[in-house]
C-alpha cells in the first residue's frame, strides 16, 4: 500500500545509525479514525548506534520520542536537551526538530500520531509543562498496549485511541506540580467562607499574602483569578440545592454568596451553558 503524504514525508532516506528496528512501522487508521480519533502513522523500536540522527523541517503530525536505553541530544523549539533513559519527548513536527544519539546502544520507542485531541494536548502540555516528561509505569504499560495492538491481525483504532489518550492524560496529570501551601490555604478558606460576600483583600490575608503577588500566584497554579475560582465553589453549591432542594432561586443564590438572583443566573449560564432553571428541568 502506498504512502500517505504524511508517512512520506517521515521518511528519510538512506537513515544512517540504525542497527535494528522492531515495530509495526508504517499503520493505516480507519477513515472513521483518521476524521474523528486519535490515530497512530507510524511506530517502531530503534537500536542505534553512535551515528544515529534525525533532522526535518517539517511533517505534519505529532510524536512520542521515548528513551528506553542509551541517551540522545534532542533540539526542539529554540532549546537543546538531553533525553536519558525512561524520559520521553512529545513534539508537534510541524516545527523543525533535530535529535542525535550521544554514544551507542540507544534504544528509543518512535510514534508518530494525529488527530485534534492529541493536538489540544499538546498545546496546553507545552504551555503548562513544556515538552519532555518523566514516563512512569503506567505511561510505558500504555506503549505497550500500542505496540501489542498494532501487531495484531486486525489492530483496533479504538483501543490505540484510548491508549493515546491515557498516555497523555497521564502526562497531564503526573506533570503538574501541587499547589503551594498558600494556594491550597486559599481554597480552604473559600470554601469555608464562600456563602460570605467575600473581598479580594480578606482572601489574601487570610494567607499573609500581598493581595497582588497573591492574584498572580493563584492564577499560576489554578488557571483561575481568585474570583473565578470562587464562581466556581458557588456554582458547585448550587448544584447541589438546585438537584436537592425545592428552594426558590432567590433563596439558592443567597444561600451561595451570590448579590442576588440576576447576578446567580448570568454566572451560572456563563459557567454551565444553562440557566439554573433549565439545570433544574434538565436534571431533576
Amino acid at each position: 500500500m502506498d504512502l500517505d503524504p504524511i508517512q512520506a514525508s517521515a521518511v528519510i532516506p538512506d537513515e544512517k545509525g540504525i542497527l535494528k528496528m522492531d515495530g509495526r512501522g508504517f499503520h493505516f487508521a480507519s477513515v472513521f479514525a483518521r476524521q474523528h480519533l486519535d490515530y497512530i502513522l507510524y511506530e517502531n523500536e530503534y537500536l542505534c548506534d553512535a551515528a544515529y540522527g534525525v533532522s526535518r523541517e517539517y511533517v505534519d503530525c505529532l510524536m512520542f520520542l521515548y528513551v528506553r536505553q542509551g541517551e540522545l541530544e534532542l533540539r526542539y523549539l529554540d532549546r537543546t536537551v538531553r533525553l536519558k533513559e525512561g524520559r520521553m519527548a512529545f513534539l508537534d513536527l510541524h516545527y523543525p526538530h533535530y535529535y542525535q544519539a550521544l554514544g551507542g546502544g540507544l534504544r528509543t520507542e518512535q510514534i508518530l500520531l494525529n488527530g485534534q485531541g492529541a493536538r489540544a494536548y499538546f498545546e496546553l502540555l507545552a504551555e503548562e509543562q513544556g515538552f519532555v516528561f518523566e514516563a512512569g509505569a503506567d505511561i510505558v504499560r500504555q506503549i505497550e498496549k500500542i505496540r501489542e495492538e498494532l501487531r495484531s491481525t486486525s489492530p483496533d483504532d479504538h483501543r490505540i485511541a484510548l491508549c493515546i489518550h491515557s498516555i497523555l492524560a497521564l502526562l497531564a496529570a503526573e506533570s503538574r506540580k501541587p499547589a503551594s501551601p498558600a494556594v491550597e490555604e486559599a481554597k480552604a478558606y473559600m470554601a469555608e467562607h464562600f456563602r460570605e460576600m467575600l473581598s479580594l483583600d480578606e482572601i489574601a490575608g487570610a494567607v499573609a499574602l500581598n493581595k497582588s503577588y497573591f492574584s498572580r500566584l493563584f492564577r499560576a497554579e489554578t488557571g483561575y483569578s481568585p474570583w473565578e475560582y470562587m464562581i466556581r465553589v458557588r456554582i458547585r453549591e448550587a448544584f447541589s440545592l438546585l438537584s436537592e432542594s425545592s428552594d426558590s432561586i432567590d433563596n439558592i443564590a443567597e444561600a451561595c454568596g451570590f448579590a442576588g438572583a440576576s447576578h446567580f443566573i448570568r454566572a451560572f449560564k456563563k459557567e454551565t451553558g444553562m440557566t439554573p432553571h433549565a439545570f433544574r428541568k434538565m436534571f431533576c
